[in-house]
């Protein structure tokens, strides 16, 4: 079904017209609007991740079994929002890849491991719920 040889080195790809235009990067106004809407939610969601981890901190009464559970589940949510909201928006900002190749395998591996978290911390949201 696969040849070696491949017909694609006949092409000549100035011949035929890219259907969609090329950009560098969005309009600046789309940049504004988009970061203005994630910007508070971030800020926010630090804002509590931290507040519930400085209580459990700062008064040992609350070191229940559940509590430790739910500071677990914000000092993860603390990481992931501190890393994966500038990558999505810039891979939207700009229609090629501009975080370079360390940042490439590196955001790779953290996905990879965000992705098993998440089902982690669903299963352990269902327990705390069951308890």
């Amino acid at each position: 079904m696969y040849d070696d040889e491949s017909d694609d080195d006949d092409i000549n790809y100035a011949d035929h017209p890219f259907i969609n235009t090329i950009w560098d990067h969005k309009p600046f106004s789309d940049i504004i609007v988009e970061m203005a809407i994630i910007f508070p939610v971030v800020v926010l969601g630090i804002f509590g991740n931290i507040l519930i981890i400085h209580v459990l901190v700062h008064n040992p009464p609350m070191r229940t079994p559940t509590n430790l559970l739910i500071g677990n589940m914000a000092a993860a949510d603390l990481l992931s929002l501190l890393i994966h909201p500038w990558v999505i928006l810039t891979y939207d900002f700009f229609q090629n890849y501009q975080l370079g190749p360390i940042v490439c395998r590196g955001e790779a591996a953290v996905e990879c491991r965000y992705k098993g978290a998440c089902t982690h911390r669903l299963q352990r949201a269902t327990f705390v719920i069951i308890d």
